[in-house]
């Protein structure tokens, strides 16, 4: 009878410890099974994410190399053009200069962004009395709000005068303080030389004119 109850227990006790085994192997199954469907979300947020940044990354990169093709037409149109044009910001300092104004003033191979007419001045001392000269000039500008259009005449290296009709626009921010200032300068140099003949051929019609009137009336008292 004893023998029978303590084969029951162990019965009992081997059945329990199956039991307890199966909810172990159950509860780990379902255990990796959720890190399984976990990992696989975690995989595919990641696929979506990648894809999503890639194609903003793709996205910046087409909008970064359309306005780099805009930035580079418009440099190349500037600098192709034969006028001396300038942008400084509201400090009075060098942002950018075509080719054509390098060349004028001798910049090439010169650090001139972020300084102004008078460090300019310091580093090209051949054209610092036309650096200072455009100080007061912009100051004009600035002065009256609007578009200033005049004429600068400096010399150049080899001893010839230029001159140019030179127009500076202001620009300005919402609360009216100093943004940037465009300037614009066209080579004049040789149509002055035209008027300037033009204007002595003409006194020397009026000479000529005056002289034959003169003998006429000598010959003719």
């Amino acid at each position: 009878m004893i023998k029978n109850r303590e084969g029951v227990r162990k019965a009992a006790a081997v059945a329990g410890l199956l039991l307890v085994g199966v909810y172990i192997v159950f509860q780990t199954m379902a255990f990796f099974k959720g890190a399984y469907a976990l990992s696989s979300l975690i995989k595919d947020s990641l696929l979506v994410g990648v894809t999503a940044g890639t194609f903003y990354l793709l996205h910046k990169r087409s909008i970064h190399t359309q306005v780099s093709d805009e930035q580079y037409q418009l440099a190349t149109l500037i600098n192709s053009m034969p006028d001396f044009i300038c942008f400084k910001d509201g400090a009075g300092k060098w942002v950018a200069v075509n080719d054509f104004g390098r060349e004028l003033y001798h910049l090439k191979g010169i650090d001139y962004r972020g300084k102004t007419d008078a460090e300019l001045g310091e580093l090209v001392p051949f054209f610092q009395a036309a650096f200072l000269h455009c100080i007061s000039s912009d100051e004009e500008a600035w002065r009256k709000k609007e578009k200033v259009r005049t004429e600068e005449a400096f010399e150049i290296p080899n001893g010839e005068v230029k001159t140019f009709d030179v127009i500076k626009v202001p620009v300005f921010f919402d609360d009216g303080s100093r943004k940037a200032l465009i300037t614009i300068g066209r080579d004049i140099t040789q149509q002055k030389l035209a008027e300037a003949l033009l204007i002595k051929k003409e006194k020397l019609s009026v000479v000529g004119e005056l002289a034959a009137g003169i003998a006429h009336e000598i010959r003719n008292p």
